[in-house]
């Protein structure tokens, strides 16, 4: 039987978010979801000058969570970490200077004791989201995942429909982990993907988080999010204009256009777009460049326009009133602070 949704990682003990991306980090190369981009040497990290290996995952020399030894220990240089990964001029980007805080790295490690709870907390979850796509594959033939960090405006519902055209079911999967101000809470996701939205698609869409940090790498992330999915056992996984992008620090065209061009290379069927835009001519929200209408008759609607009238108690014009009126009756914490 699955346990419930972690909805608040730091509940797991008093971690701080640099020891829970320690603990994550962890797991994820344990359990084999990312352990085919460990680096465990300096000598390891050139390799990732592709960008279609997606992000090197490098476990920090934290003594507060590992255990280890100074011969388990190596270094990099930490402007040569923000070029390859975030690209040059990024290091006071806030996914850069969130994610790598030392230079230095472990080739093994043991957890301590005190960090053994959390750990198998997070292992457990990362293991009943694994059983619940293989429950699903069992009985479906496609099963897509949707990453998000935001309460669903109209455009996101269009692209969940979009992506249920040709899955037969729907897994929204958001990453847990520390994240940046503003992205929605893992309890207000939840809230509007596990109860409302569950029965809004028919039982066709289900609500499932996993463990993994966030970089906001960009187009590199796109790749590195692509493998964790195929991993997980998906057969289809989305994404879109300015995915894991954050201070419009990446071109919101970057990612989509990468993936269009290694996804062959990924053993998984990504679906790249560029957004939903409202089409004046339609009267609906649309795929960019799916209606054939011209641009001009396009409106973007910005997922950062939402969550500022959400936040404030205000309804916003192009989202589901329904679901606004249920995250305002049921939800606590909205937003990342």
């Amino acid at each position: 039987m699955m346990v419930p949704v972690i909805l608040n990682p730091y509940s797991l003990t008093m971690l701080n978010p640099s020891q829970l991306r320690s603990l994550i980090t962890a797991e994820n190369c344990n359990a084999g979801l990312l352990a085919e981009n460990v680096v465990r040497s300096a000598a390891d990290f050139p390799a990732f000058s592709d960008i279609s290996r997606g992000i090197p995952i490098l476990i920090p020399a934290d003594d507060t969570v590992f255990r280890f030894q100074s011969k388990d220990v190596f270094s990099l240089n930490l402007a040569k970490i923000h070029e390859t990964i975030y690209g040059v001029g990024a290091a006071n980007y806030i996914g850069f200077k969130t994610s790598f805080q030392t230079s230095r790295f472990l080739s093994q490690f043991e957890i301590r004791q005190e960090f053994s709870a959390d750990y198998q907390n997070i292992a457990m979850q990362n293991q009943n989201a694994i059983a619940h796509v293989t429950g699903l594959r069992e009985k479906f033939n496609h099963v897509g995942a949707f990453q998000t960090r935001n309460i669903p405006h109209f455009g996101h519902q269009r692209i969940m429909e979009r992506m249920l055209d040709f899955c037969d079911h729907l897994v929204v999967n958001p990453v847990l982990g520390p994240k940046k101000s503003g992205d929605a809470t893992i309890e207000c996701l939840n809230s509007v993907f596990g109860d409302f939205f569950t029965s809004r698609f028919g039982g066709r869409i289900s609500f499932m988080p996993v463990f993994s940090n966030m970089y906001y790498a960009g187009p590199r992330e796109a790749v590195h999010h692509s493998i964790l999915r195929r991993k997980m056992g998906f057969t289809h996984f989305s994404v879109g204009r300015d995915h894991a992008g954050a201070e419009n620090f990446y071109d919101p065209k970057a990612a989509p256009k990468l993936l269009a061009d290694v996804k062959k290379q990924l053993g998984i069927n990504v679906f790249c777009h560029m957004g939903a835009k409202y089409c004046q001519v339609c009267d609906d929200f649309v795929i960019a460049g799916e209606c054939g209408h011209a641009e001009d008759e396009m409106r973007d609607v910005a997922g950062s326009q939402f969550r500022d009238a959400i936040v404030n108690g205000q309804f916003f014009e192009f989202a589901d009133k329904d679901m606004q009126k249920f995250v305002f009756q049921h939800v606590t914490n909205i937003i990342e602070t």
